[in-house]
């Protein structure tokens, strides 16, 4: 029979107890995955208490629980490191004190990439992840499938909402600066489009397939890069240049050139491919 271990976890610090209790009852998702810690997570190997991140004292497990977090509510990174400081029922699911330091956003992006690029890395996040996912799937009655693993969902998460924010912050620039050409160049959708506060908008990115959106997104940027570079007057805008960086980043013409494509996920946040690396294994 193959070895086990059973890993010693710590317990839930009593300051994030209270804290987390005092708002929220028992039923909460976050809550009893923090009590029932010990069980999703025996007899797993030492290593998911290892500190898998160079300057960085955060346990394998947390870090997996993390993403897993991140992928159920469809949070970037940022959004993540905002949760983890603001809400004490999250830090209750992972058992970090109140006091502890959060986690930065460069420490979840470093953490994707290792396991892209660590087949051991991979199969000790593989196996917490199962266990945690099948214990919220089995908690909310419901079977959630993606076709993506869950950290190149996560990587795909962030990929759009970087793309999106750098298109928002070239159009809010333009707009102020150049009123009269963006109303001359400016399709009638970019209004619901970008604008952060429509709920259309909102609702048009939850329900569409994420590569749909980001085709349309990437064919808006094109567009808007091409009429930008006959201006002269728009050659040193930093919010271009870096709209700029991120299209070259993210997207790719198709050997045809009549399509746009979305880069796989090779890119600037993780350097391989969930399919690399089990080819590596």
């Amino acid at each position: 029979m193959p070895e086990t271990h059973s890993i010693l976890l710590s317990s839930i610090p009593h300051d994030t107890a209270r804290a987390a209790l005092s708002s929220f009852g028992d039923e909460n998702l976050y809550i009893r995955i923090g009590n029932s810690l010990d069980v999703i997570l025996q007899d797993l190997p030492p290593a998911c208490l290892a500190y898998p991140l160079r300057h960085t004292a955060t346990p394998a497990y947390v870090l997996a629980l993390i993403t897993v977090f991140q992928h159920q509510e469809k949070l970037t990174d940022e959004e993540m490191v905002r949760a983890l400081r603001n809400r004490p029922e999250v830090r209750y699911g992972l058992r970090l004190a109140m006091r502890n330091p959060t986690v930065s956003t460069s420490a979840l992006c470093r953490y994707r990439r290792l396991l892209f690029d660590d087949p051991k890395s991979f199969e000790t996040f593989q196996k917490i992840a199962g266990r945690v996912i099948e214990f919220i799937n089995r908690e909310n009655g419901s079977s959630r499938k993606d076709g993506y693993s869950v950290p190149e969902a996560v990587c795909i998460h962030n990929r759009i909402d970087r793309t999106i924010t750098a298109m928002l912050e070239v159009l809010g620039s333009l707009a102020a600066t150049q009123p009269n050409w963006m109303r001359e160049i400016a399709p009638s959708y970019w209004y619901e489009r970008y604008h952060r506060s429509s709920s259309k908008f909102v609702k048009t990115l939850l329900e569409k397939d994420a590569l749909e959106i980001i085709r349309e997104i990437g064919n808006d940027i094109k567009y808007l890069l091409d009429l930008a570079e006959k201006e002269k007057k728009f050659a040193d805008v930093p919010e271009i240049r870096a709209l700029k960086l991120v299209f070259d980043e993210n997207f790719e013409l198709a050997p045809e050139e009549a399509r746009l494509d979305w880069k796989p996920l090779s890119c600037t946040f993780c350097s391989r491919t969930v399919m690399q690396v089990k080819e590596a294994s």
